[in-house]
């Protein structure tokens, strides 16, 4: 059968109209007809033949044509054409009301000339299904309208609200029944946005067909929303404006979580106060006013004596407690227009401007400000249920100089502040030509630590891991300690800068990896060390990108007999963005001989969301600033969910450090962290320390 052909079904029991009709229709090539005595065989032939369109007559031998609608109206998607007799009406009326597409009188004249009618009912039909699937197209996208999470609206040409989805009206605070056909697109932001719109949005989007951009909605309890939003013109047949549509999506999370990216990045996240970066920007600001204005400035560089020892001894809450009310008093012992900056650990500086030009005057101000700091410090802390006592060390150095920025300014303030430490601490002191700089200070240390290489100076110490749904021990993480003979032990944020920027990290960090191992190999031989426990060790970034690296951990694996699939090597994003291909080829190489590598301190910079995708990385490690606010700040617990739930996603493991309460504990255990280490658990101890508490688990 021809695919245009018209595949006709005829009910009909009177064979001498079967015969006009079918006789009628054999001289026309387009019609393909079936033809049905009785409604049985009308409904063989509806499952077989489905035709696209029915001639019955209303009264047939086993029933009526309504018979055969009231079973099958769902069923059938084809027009129906009741054939009845001349007369009475009352067969087509309830034809009609069963759902019947039109009736036809049968006479020989309407019979002969059924082509005519075909055809017209099926012209009927043909717009009747393109209406029909435009009623559920129109449906369908109403439906996705009012589903959507964003808010989607339609404004006529005048720009008068037509259609707001329940998105929006939620959004701007209306009810559903609300009518708001008087409101127009400008009355739904504040006023310097409402002109944007009408400035702006509006004539771009009837230019250039849309609009994009951010802008603020304002909301009917007068509240404004960030948001991002696209206005769309909509165009008539003969050319105009015909109406308006926007999609609008509330941003306001967003812009907090953008807001303290933005912060932290020119912030310190304990404190507040500038960060090192932005320290330098504010300082080169006010040399060049300086210089501008005639006017000479100072630079306090603020470093606390033995602040290391609150840490050790009270925890690290209770030093964070201490840095944090320092910082408050620093900021409230200068004027408005002075900086206060943390450069990091226990060290602060502050900026002071438009002191007196004469140097003598200058220098007096700044001592006065330097003193009152220093009593400020002084004074009996509260942290932790604890009384500290602390004092601090403060160098100064004026600008602008006749030589140098920033850098060399800091430089010699913190000369000022090492000379102050060397007359006894809790002093001041001014930066004078001919004191030690910096450089001689770091060659002596590094003669000091070249002595503790030959002399074994250096101690390794163990922070456990802890899997947070049993408590038990899974792993550590080895920390390197200086055990200098006359300060005691000294932490390695005292030395590792200095290591990294000579050649002894690479010996000091081969050293670490080989003891440590020998220790591992020690703890499994003697049984307390679990086949799935991970000694992490860290590894810098330049121990990293020595030629031989990788030979030398291989090396070193082999000769202690260490079962590489328990060590864990911990990284910065620093190794990865110094050559990524290169430092992938290195991490392959490592992972296939079994050792598994963790990324340290994740989300605090852009680099390893970027990179981390194509690491092999098996661990991510929390960093312990994010921690430590979780319980108290959204947006810091917002971004320690998103990182466990997406190395959860990644199938990667995960490790929250700096954990020291409980209450951050149960928030990481119902965050779903499987792993956490900090002083809640244990601090770092020594090798037989820290065999006691496998020997526990």
């Amino acid at each position: 059968m021809d695919k245009q052909e018209l595949n006709i079904l005829l009910v009909e029991d009177n064979h001498v109209y079967v015969e006009l009709i079918k006789n009628t229709l054999e001289n026309e090539s387009a019609y393909h007809l079936t033809i049905a005595e009785n409604l049985q065989e009308a409904r063989e032939s509806l499952h077989e033949k489905h035709p696209d369109l029915i001639l019955i007559d209303f009264f047939l031998p086993d029933g009526l044509a309504t018979d055969l609608l009231s079973g099958n109206v769902g069923f059938l998607d084809c027009p129906v054409v009741i054939l009845t007799g001349p007369g009475d009406a009352t067969p087509a009326i309830h034809s009609m009301n069963a759902g019947a597409w039109d009736y036809l009188v049968k006479t020989e004249s309407t019979l002969a000339d059924i082509t005519h009618v075909i055809s017209r009912v099926m012209r009927d039909w043909l717009h009747y299904l393109e209406k029909r699937q435009a009623t559920d197209m129109q449906q369908r996208l109403m439906s996705i309208l009012e589903a959507t999470p964003d808010m989607v609206a339609i404004f006529d040409a005048d720009g008068f609200a037509q259609y707001m989805n329940v998105a929006g009206r939620k959004l701007l605070g209306f009810s559903q029944d609300q009518n708001l056909s008087e409101l127009r697109l400008t009355d739904f932001y504040p006023v310097e946005y409402a002109k944007i719109i009408r400035s702006e949005a509006i004539p771009n989007a009837i230019r250039k067909g849309q609009w994009c951009g951010e802008t603020e909605l304002l909301t009917r309890s007068k509240d404004t929303i960030p948001v991002s939003q696209v206005l769309i013109s909509h165009f008539a047949e003969f050319g105009g404006v015909a109406f308006f549509s926007t999609i609008i999506r509330d941003i306001s999370e967003y812009k907090r979580v953008q807001e303290k990216i933005e912060f932290l990045a020119y912030h310190d996240s304990l404190t507040g106060l500038i960060n090192r970066t932005q320290l330098h920007n504010e300082l080169e600001r006010e040399i060049a006013r300086a210089l501008r204005h005639n006017e000479t400035g100072a630079v306090l560089f603020i470093d606390l004596d033995h602040f290391k020892k609150i840490n050790d001894t009270l925890g690290h809450l209770a030093g964070d407690s201490v840095l944090m009310q320092i910082a408050l008093a620093l900021k409230a012992n200068v004027r408005r227009d002075d900086v206060v900056a943390r450069l990091g650990g226990d060290e602060f500086i502050i900026i002071l401007s438009g002191l007196p030009i004469d140097k003598a005057k200058a220098a007096e101000k700044a001592g006065e400000i330097a003193e009152k700091s220093r009593q400020d410090i002084a004074k009996i802390i509260h942290a932790e249920s604890h009384r500290i006592q602390v004092t601090a060390s403060i160098g100064i150095a004026l600008f602008p100089l006749l030589e140098g920025g920033s850098h060399e300014l800091i430089q010699h303030a913190d000369t000022a502040m090492y000379h102050a430490k060397a007359q006894g601490r809790n002093g001041i002191a001014f930066y004078k030509q001919g004191m030690s700089d910096a450089v001689s200070r770091q060659l002596k240390l590094e003669v000091a630590l070249r002595k503790a290489i030959e002399e074994r100076q250096f101690r390794l110490y163990y922070q456990a891991q802890v899997n947070i749904d049993n408590g038990r021990v899974s792993g550590a993480e080895v920390l390197i300690r200086w055990n200098h003979p006359e300060l005691g032990i000294i932490a390695p944020d005292e030395f590792i800068s200095v290591l990294e920027s000579s050649a002894l990290i690479s010996i000091v960090g081969q050293w670490v990896f080989e003891t440590a191992c020998y220790q591992l190999a020690q703890w499994v031989a003697e049984g307390i060390w679990k086949d799935d426990y991970h000694l992490c060790i860290n590894i810098s970034p330049r121990q990293f990108r020595d030629a031989d690296f990788t030979a030398g951990i291989e090396r070193v694996v082999k000769k202690t007999g260490v079962p590489a699939h328990c060590l864990e090597m911990e990284i910065t994003e620093n190794i990865v963005i110094y050559d990524l291909d290169k430092a992938i080829e290195i991490m392959r190489d490592l992972h296939d001989l079994g050792i598994r590598f963790s990324i340290d301190d994740f989300g605090t910079g852009y680099s390893s969301l970027r990179y981390i995708k194509r690491l092999p990385v098996n661990v991510l490690k929390i960093d312990r600033t994010f921690i430590q606010d979780m319980c108290t700040e959204k947006d810091d617990a917002s971004i320690v969910d998103t990182i466990i739930a997406m190395a959860r996603h990644m199938g990667l493991d995960v490790v929250a450090e700096g954990v020291e309460t409980k209450d951050q504990l149960e928030l990481l255990k119902s965050l779903g962290c499987p792993n956490y280490q900090g002083y809640y658990f244990s601090p770092p101890g020594t090798a037989d320390e820290f065999k006691q508490l496998l020997l526990a688990a």
